[in-house]
């Protein structure tokens, strides 16, 4: 269709050369060989040849629409868990990591790509070469897209800008009520919610589609994945405690202490073995996420009825979150093919507790103002009292000193009379003697 956009993924049937890192110049007379055999894709190395850490060459031929001829074409690579080389014809327009036939020889990285070309045939041949080693996971797992250059620049552009703008608001937020409870020194809610959205903020950038790769390219593979698994463990431990803290009458604090520990164990496991082994054991780990999802309903439910007001949001967005967290975890396993959830799903749950936490701190600060103006009040009409008060005792004062001024008078003067008596009595004897 002349009016239909030029923008597909290339799901479907490839021809795949195991353990043959086959060039584009060859790949015609392999393909007349017939040495190849059809899969499927997106599909992992496990599944192909039962071998994880592997190596092979995937090709394919697209056909491109005849109004396109002469025109810049997009092949576009979310991210592979796996190096590759992708050629078009002769032609290499994109390239991830190191392509080889050892863990020695093989580099890898899970960067997003986009490789640019000028179609100057209908019909023309995709050769990707690709290897995995010291993985969990290899091969060619997920889609990739080809389309006119600018469709394909201003969908993938899109999804990134969505992706980091959703992932900024989180961090500020979350920086806000870090900075907040620090300068408060006693919020400690607003300290884990924050952290909490922070590290989910963080952990965005490492996860897929790895845009780490193109705002840090300095981290190596290795180290990109120990953050990815780090971060995510850190998410899961602050929602744990978060859970605990809006829950503390219902949430066993034993629990919270040993799914902590459970957390903190995994990352010293995660920062100090290679990620074929500490990838294994996190997904092994984060089974005990089932029985944990279970006992946090039970928790929220009987929180719900001793009136929790924020159990209910808690509920919905617990469900939200272990929904996404699931779906996550199922496509790290490779069980099927989605988007992630993680980060929107978390997005709308931090902003539902923004409006509720910032709600119930306006209703705090309302309550304080009011409380401050009846102090004002109050003290202005003790002060009134106080001063009437003072009056009064001043005009008792005034009083009692003139009475005892009155009082002074007389008697100096009975004491006058006195004197001069005794003094004529004195004299009179005198005389006599």
């Amino acid at each position: 269709n002349e009016n239909t956009e030029f923008y597909h993924h290339l799901d479907g049937d490839w021809i795949f050369f195991s353990e043959k890192l086959v060039s584009p110049n060859e790949i015609r007379d392999a393909l007349q060989e017939d040495s190849g055999e059809i899969v499927t894709l997106p599909s992992s190395f496990e599944e192909q040849s039962g071998k994880i850490n592997t190596f092979g060459t995937y090709v394919t031929t697209v056909t491109i629409p005849e109004k396109y001829i002469g025109e810049t074409i997009a092949i576009h690579i979310p991210f592979q868990y796996s190096a590759y080389t992708l050629y078009v014809n002769d032609l290499q327009i994109a390239k991830n990591g190191t392509v080889g036939t050892s863990a020695r020889s093989h580099q890898a990285e899970m960067a997003p790509k986009s490789g640019y070309f000028i179609a100057i045939d209908n019909d023309m041949i995709l050769t990707m070469q690709v290897s995995s080693f010291s993985h969990i996971r290899g091969g060619f797992e997920n889609s990739i897209f080809i389309g006119d250059a600018s469709i394909v620049t201003q969908k993938s552009n899109t999804n990134m800008i969505i992706t980091l703008f959703i992932n900024g608001c989180i961090f500020i937020i979350g920086l806000f009520m870090v900075l907040f409870s620090l300068y408060r020194k006693r919020e400690l809610l607003f300290l884990v919610f924050g952290l909490f959205a922070m590290s989910i903020s963080a952990r965005a950038l490492f996860s897929v589609p790895f845009y780490y790769t193109m705002i840090f390219p300095e981290i190596t593979w290795l180290w990109g994945t120990r953050f990815e698994y780090l971060l995510t463990t850190s998410c899961s431990m602050l929602f744990v405690i978060l859970l605990w803290i809006w829950h503390k009458k219902e949430f066993s604090k034993k629990v919270m202490q040993f799914l902590v520990a459970v957390h903190v164990t995994t990352m010293i496991v995660i920062m100090i073995t290679q990620p074929v082994f500490f990838q294994a054991f996190f997904f092994k780990v984060f089974l005990l996420a089932i029985p944990t999802f279970f006992y946090t309903v039970y928790v929220i439910t009987k929180s719900i009825r001793n009136k929790n007001r924020i159990a209910k949001i808690n509920l919905t967005g617990m469900l939200l979150i272990f929904l996404a967290f699931f779906n996550d975890f199922a496509m790290g396993n490779s069980w099927y093919q989605f988007i992630t959830l993680m980060l929107p799903a978390v997005g709308i749950y931090v902003i539902i507790h923004v409006i509720v936490m910032s709600k119930d701190f306006a209703k705090r600060a309302n309550q304080t103002e009011a409380q401050y103006e009846e102090l004002v009040v109050l003290n202005e009409s003790n002060m009134e009292l106080t001063n009437k008060l003072q009056e009064e005792i001043k005009q008792k004062d005034n009083f009692l000193a003139n009475t005892s001024h009155e009082l002074r008078n007389p008697l100096h003067g009975i004491i006058n009379i006195s004197q001069a008596l005794l003094l004529h009595h004195q004299e009179s004897l005198d005389k006599q003697v």
